[in-house]
Parts: structure tokens; C-alpha cells; sequence
């Protein structure tokens, strides 16, 4: 029999079948096959590692409590029996709780069950698609509670930009919100914090920090599918008080990397309420994007094997691929969308740029090297019309409202699911206008196996996802 006591950081495990516990929480470590000892073992030497690694902490027989419904429902399988003990501590909500409503908004529907859903789990992964207003969802939930919260996000252009969100939306919780980071220390009843500052503070005074994050009650993490970091997950494991603990994000569970998906779940818990892309976009919610992928036969690159030659032959400096999504921008712009260019590396947005302004595109450049405050003027004067097309990086693919964009060109080449749904997020949020459909321009690029794998794996996801069209 074993014993599991859930707490708001660790499960504790007692009993004799400890080892099932760790071999549930056990994931093949993504460096293994670098590792010396591993491919010994590969080579017949059984007593070598064989690549696991797991969750489960042997020595303090325990686990991160996210993790736990996970080990539950693999007993039950296994026909292990168990006992489980909820030993967390659920806060005493103040007197001016339970008033989720917002000032300037009526929530929609899909929000109120939302906010409803995760009430009644307490915690865990709130997987919104783009769009869905996530950020109103954590005001109102953080309203209701009136708990102190920290809200975690990644980069310090959303501090104030979050900030200035919760004080139009809650205006009698406007003197009660903080910011740390980007160079503001202040705390207060909801703290909106980079989790750079956190993690460099926690560094630096480890014992002063965890009694700072003991205080807060509701822990967020803005754009989830990013605490796999170490840098989200420390600060996170430090708020020991923290009964209610909510994720946002879109795409979660969805980065390839087992290690990284663990900790998000051990970080808050399972996906506990759902909001899709075609729900919204059968709601009206969100436009539907129609997309069309045109294919790449040059150069034949298929003697090549080394990764880096393959992306820069293939995509960054491919003529053929360069000179396509040059026409296609043009026609776009003659159609009267404004364009998102996305690239993956700067010396791609370079050669973009030029052949853009060479087919008579309006466009600029928008990389990592411009503040938010450039990147917003950038935004304004395409709203405004003064130009067609904006050239970044991957600038753009969270946390920021390019509504502005009605056509996506997705010239960066990569497998990843995550980074395909924010990208495409970025045109279909609903325009002024109420046009209901935005375009995506895609590529099957055929010159080499592993450029092929990556288009075909951004065409199935895209094939399957319900409200997505392909032209």
C-alpha cells in the first residue's frame, strides 16, 4: 500500500513500491545519446545508464505535487493500491471575494467557464488558444480571489503592459499592483513580475526570496509552455503558499521535450480547462485563417547532413524560396492585407527586407534589436497605412496584440507546434473591420529530408486542427 501526501509543492510517498512511483515519473533525457555511459549500454553493457531519468526524488521520497493526478491514474492501472492525503491549506478568501466581473468588458461565455473550471480544480494548465483574452481570465480570477498574487510572465515590455491592464480592468485594485523588474522593485497585493529578476534575485538571496514568495496565495505563469525553463521553475517551487496556481498558455505539452513537460505540469498541475482555436473561430471570435503552402524543389541539398548548412542553404539563402515569398507579399499587399513576415534569424529578415522593397512592398524591419516602444510605433504606422509588411524574428509570437495583421507569412521553416499556433495567432485575432478570415502563406520544402519532415508535420498540424482551412 502506499501512502501519498499532497502538499502545495511536493507529494510525499511512503510504502514498500516506492520504484513504481519512479518508474511512472520516468522520461528519456534528451542528452542521453551524447552521454558516454549510454552508449556504452547501447553497445551490450547492461549495467550502464540506460538514458531514464525521473521525477521522482528517491532520496526525500517525493514529487512535485502538479504531478500527482499523473500518478494516481497510472496506480489505478496498474492495480496498485494507494491511500492519498490532501494536506494543503485552502486560504481564507476576504469578504470582498467572488466579484469576477470587469470594468469596460462583459466576459464571454467560453471566459466564465473558464474561470469556473479552474475554481474548482484549484490548479493547473488553463490551455487557451490565441486570442481567447487569457489575460482578462487571470484579472478576473485574481479579483474574485483577492488573494496576493504574483503573475509571472517572461519579458519585461508585458510588466507594464500587464499592469496598466489590471488597473483598467479592476480599478479599485489599481494602488494595490506591483512590478518587479526592468528595474522597479515594487511589490504589492498583485505583483507582476519578470521571471528573469526572480530567478536572478533568488540567486542571489535564496533564504530572503522564499520568505518574499511565501507570501503570495495565487501564483500565474503567463505563457506556460515556457516554465520547462529553470529559471520559471525555481521562483515557482519557492511560493510553498501558494494553493491556487494557474498556467496560460496555448500550446501546452506540446514542445517535444518530456523533461520540459513535466515540469510544467509539476509546476501547477494537469490541463484543467480548454478553449480551441475553432471554437473561437465558430464564434466569431476569431478569424479563420486559409492557408496555402507552396512547395520547394531547389536547390537538392539531399548529400548535405550537417543542420546548419541544410537551414541555411535551405531556407535563409534559398533563391527560389526568397524570391516566392517576395511575390506573394506583393500580391497580398495588392489585396490590401497587411503582412507578418516571420523569420527565424536576423540575416533572414535582411534578405527578406530587400527583396520586399525590391517588389514595391512597403515594409520595415522589426527585430530583436528594437525596444517594445519601436516595435508599437511600428505596429501604429501599419494601422495607419504608411507601410504594408513588417520583417521580424520571432518578436512577435507572444504576448503581443498585432491585431493589425490580416496576412502571415511563415518564412522561418520550423517543426515547431507551438511556434506554428502563436504565429498564426498573430493574424487571426478578430479586425475593426470584421473581416472573418486571414491568410497564411506556408512551404513544403522538398530539398532536403529533414526540411520535408518539418513542412509535413506544420501541414498535419494544421490539417487537423478544427477551424483551419487549406487553400
Amino acid at each position: 500500500m502506499l501512502r501519498l501526501s499532497v502538499g502545495n509543492i511536493f507529494t510525499m510517498v511512503a510504502g514498500d513500491e516506492t520504484s513504481i512511483v519512479s518508474d511512472i515519473l520516468s522520461y528519456r533525457d534528451r542528452s542521453a545519446e551524447h552521454a558516454a555511459r549510454y552508449l556504452k549500454r547501447k553497445r551490450g553493457n547492461a549495467q550502464q545508464w540506460d538514458g531514464l531519468k525521473s521525477f521522482f526524488d528517491r532520496k526525500e521520497s517525493r514529487f512535485l505535487s502538479g504531478l500527482t493526478e499523473k500518478v494516481t491514474e497510472a496506480l489505478k492501472l496498474r492495480g496498485v493500491p494507494f491511500t492519498i492525503q490532501d494536506m494543503r491549506v485552502k486560504p481564507e478568501l476576504p469578504s470582498a471575494a467572488g466579484d469576477f466581473s470587469l470594468k469596460g468588458i462583459e466576459l464571454r461565455h467560453y471566459q466564465k467557464r473558464t474561470i469556473k473550471e479552474f475554481l474548482v480544480a484549484r490548479r493547473g494548465v488553463a490551455r487557451l488558444a490565441t486570442g481567447a483574452g487569457k489575460t482578462e481570465v487571470a484579472i478576473a480570477i485574481t479579483k474574485g480571489l483577492r488573494l496576493p498574487t504574483l503573475f509571472l510572465t517572461h519579458r519585461v515590455n508585458l510588466l507594464t503592459q500587464t499592469a496598466k491592464r489590471y488597473a483598467s480592468r479592476c480599478p479599485e485594485l489599481a494602488d494595490q499592483i506591483g512590478i518587479l523588474g526592468g528595474g522597479i522593485t515594487e511589490p504589492k497585493l498583485v505583483t507582476i513580475a519578470t521571471v528573469q529578476t526572480l530567478y536572478s534575485l533568488v540567486k542571489k538571496n535564496p533564504k530572503q526570496m522564499a520568505e518574499f514568495l511565501a507570501q503570495f496565495k495565487f501564483l500565474i505563469i503567463d505563457e506556460a509552455h515556457r516554465s520547462g525553463a529553470k529559471q520559471f521553475y525555481l521562483p515557482s517551487m519557492l511560493c510553498r503558499n501558494a494553493y491556487y496556481r494557474l498556467s496560460l498558455t496555448a500550446t501546452p505539452f506540446m514542445s517535444g521535450d518530456d523533461e520540459a513537460d513535466m515540469y510544467l505540469m509539476g509546476t501547477t498541475g494537469p490541463i484543467v480547462t480548454t478553449v480551441t482555436n475553432g471554437e473561437l473561430i465558430a464564434q466569431g471570435v476569431l478569424a479563420r485563417p486559409m492557408f496555402k503552402f507552396f512547395t520547394i524543389t531547389e536547390p537538392n541539398l539531399k548529400s548535405f547532413s550537417n543542420w546548419r548548412d541544410i537551414y541555411e542553404r535551405g531556407i535563409i539563402y534559398n533563391v527560389q524560396r526568397n524570391t516566392l515569398i517576395a511575390q506573394q507579399a506583393a500580391k497580398l499587399t495588392d489585396m490590401g492585407c497587411r503582412i507578418l513576415v516571420i523569420c527565424r534569424e536576423v540575416a533572414h529578415t535582411a534578405i527578406l527586407h530587400e527583396l520586399l522593397v525590391e517588389a514595391g512592398v512597403r515594409v520595415e524591419v522589426c527585430n530583436g534589436d528594437k525596444d517594445y516602444h519601436e516595435r508599437d510605433k511600428a505596429l501604429e504606422r501599419m494601422a495607419k497605412g504608411r507601410i504594408d509588411a513588417l520583417v521580424c524574428t520571432n518578436i512577435f509570437d507572444e504576448g503581443i496584440d498585432v491585431g493589425e495583421i490580416n496576412a502571415v507569412i511563415l518564412a522561418a521553416g520550423t517543426k515547431s507546434a507551438p511556434a506554428l499556433f502563436q504565429r498564426t495567432g498573430r493574424a487571426i485575432r478578430k479586425k475593426a473591420d470584421g473581416e472573418n478570415y486571414a491568410i497564411v502563406i506556408d512551404f513544403i520544402d522538398e530539398t532536403h529530408r529533414i526540411l520535408s519532415e518539418h513542412s509535413w508535420q506544420r501541414y498535419n498540424l494544421v490539417r487537423s486542427e478544427a477551424g483551419f482551412t487549406i487553400i
